[in-house]
């Protein structure tokens, strides 16, 4: 249900198409899949539309999530087929169609469909479930390290599963991952976001609330500085060794160990300018 570092990265092949989820900026697909000839479940299905790291991106991010302790759903990777597969002339059959149309030889990310999730909205969060705070404080640190300002509360990128917090769609994470400048030299990773896009994020009013009534121990911040610090060059060498090299067609797993080194490296002061606009929210 849920990825873990030590979990599989399958390839599946494509089955039924579902239905087409409305959500988010890359409208992804939900299909039955199918591994080794066999049903493997309903899973939803992304391609890079924007960027074309962003099934990598997807890939690295939810190992990352294992790593912080972050839930996100399980995850695989699945081919679109050169010769374009036949649908029928429903909605959902010419999405599908369309999708492998345009996107006929490429991978796309899938992760596992989680039957009776509900979108983490601020009305969700309004009610504090038992454990609300170390998950979404979690999640606000994990996405100022790998600068994802796309986890709003217009969109917020996020499930309640249970009394679990989920995060998906990682796609935007990792901000100019494939900038250059003028000279053509690579982005500096040791940017800091805008003070402007904290409060968008989905978890920032709930938790600024509870920080500035004492509610934030402060080892919910000393257990994520600490999973950042294990981020070692070698814990990252073996992380990104699980990725599968046929997603890598530009380089893009060296350019993803770079801005990470580089994020972890500053972590302090990121951490620091997220307490910063908690504590003036």
């Amino acid at each position: 249900m849920f990825h873990r570092l030590d979990s599989p990265i399958p390839e599946l092949s494509f089955g039924t198409p579902h239905r087409v989820l409305d959500v988010g900026m890359t409208k992804p697909l939900l299909f039955q899949m199918e591994l080794a000839g066999s049903p493997h479940g309903t899973w939803v299905v992304k391609v890079a539309k924007q960027r074309p790291s962003t099934v990598l991106i997807e890939l690295a991010s939810s190992e990352l999530c294992a790593h912080f302790g972050i839930y996100t759903p399980e995850v695989a990777i699945a081919r679109l087929s050169p010769d374009v597969a036949e649908y029928d002339d429903t909605a959902v059959g010419r999405a599908a169609l369309l999708m492998h149309q345009q996107h006929r030889g490429e991978f796309a990310f899938c992760s596992r469909h989680l039957e009776g999730s509900v979108t983490a909205t601020p009305g969700t969060l309004r009610y504090p479930r038992a454990g609300q705070d170390e998950q979404l404080l979690r999640l606000f640190l994990f996405d100022a390290l790998v600068w994802h300002s796309d986890r709003t509360r217009l969109n917020p990128n996020a499930l309640w599963l249970h009394r679990d917090l989920v995060a998906i769609d990682h796609g935007r994470a990792m901000h100019n991952l494939e900038g250059t400048d003028d000279a053509g030299l690579g982005p500096d990773f040791s940017q800091h976001q805008g003070q402007e896009a904290w409060p968008r994020h989905i978890a920032f009013s709930p938790l600024a609330k509870r920080l500035k009534k004492g509610q934030l121990p402060p080892e919910l911040f000393a257990d994520v500085g600490a999973r950042v610090q294990d981020l070692t060059d070698g814990v990252l060498a073996e992380i990104s060794a699980r990725w599968p090299a046929k997603l890598d067609t530009a380089g893009l797993r060296w350019e993803i160990i770079r801005f990470l080194k580089a994020r972890r490296n500053i972590y302090s002061q990121v951490e620091a300018e997220a307490l910063h606009a908690l504590k003036h929210g």
